[in-house]
């Protein structure tokens, strides 16, 4: 049965995914990021390799899973843009926001790296002041005035751009 579902999964992997990358290369605009939505659709494909077995149009059924994933890819590269545009609009000109640049690489050095993952934490992950003054076991303010001081390294750097 294992031959059956590898000989399966090897032709539709083979019928699709130059499909599947021409795809999301032109919804995501970018080859890299692509042939990582290609790979994560095969292995979500490959984990439910029985409903696709079991699926009248398996060919459909991938595509669906390919939007997906670059559903979820975009929502992560609108979290990235949003801590940059959030970090201040007068500066992102002067970043270059590469999707495939972490946010460690382009800060790392210039502010700490607790306050690097703070930063994070409130502009790429999310969290409120107040889950985070909980999580770090201060005051909501004492929070808010650390935003505000890495914000102000990040800026007095870029000033120096």
């Amino acid at each position: 049965m294992d031959r059956d579902k590898n000989a399966f999964f090897d032709g539709l992997y083979r019928r699709q995914s130059p499909g599947m990358f021409r795809y999301a290369r032109y919804i995501l605009n970018d080859e890299h990021l692509a042939d990582v939505a290609v790979q994560e659709t095969a292995l979500a494909a490959w984990k439910k390799i029985d409903d696709f077995l079991a699926c009248s149009d398996p060919d459909s059924l991938i595509f669906g899973y390919l939007k997906k994933i670059i559903k979820s890819i975009e929502n992560e590269r609108h979290k990235m843009k949003r801590f940059f545009v959030s970090f201040d609009d007068e500066y992102t000109d002067k970043i270059s926001i590469n999707d495939e640049m972490s946010v460690e690489l382009q800060f790392g050095g210039i502010v700490s790296d607790d306050e690097l993952s703070l930063l994070k934490q409130v502009y790429v992950d999310g969290y409120s002041y107040e889950e985070l003054a909980e999580k770090l076991g201060i005051t909501k303010s004492a929070v808010g005035l650390r935003v505000m001081r890495s914000k102000e390294k990040l800026r007095k750097y870029m000033n120096k751009l």
